[in-house]
């Protein structure tokens, strides 16, 4: 599926392209705080691992299971320890 935008005098039409599966959609208008959340682990598994995007006053949960029980694991907020 792809979408396209187009712009006609300050209003945006979407299209979706190509719809051949159930998708769900979310849209956000204004201005939104929102946050990239990054996880991948070193001596431990990550549950959820990869990249998310969560809006301002939501909750994100991170499950840390370390690879041993002698593992060292640090969490990095905004490149501090």
């Amino acid at each position: 599926m792809s979408i396209e935008a187009t712009s006609a005098g300050g209003d945006y039409t979407y299209t979706l392209n190509n719809v051949n599966q159930r998708h769900n959609l979310v849209f956000v208008f204004g201005n939104v705080n929102y946050y990239f959340i990054t996880s991948n682990g070193t001596n431990c598994k990550l549950y959820p691992d990869g990249q998310f995007v969560k809006l301002e006053g939501e909750t994100y949960t991170l499950r840390i299971v370390p690879n041993t029980s002698t593992a060292t694991v640090t969490l990095t907020d905004n490149n501090s320890d």
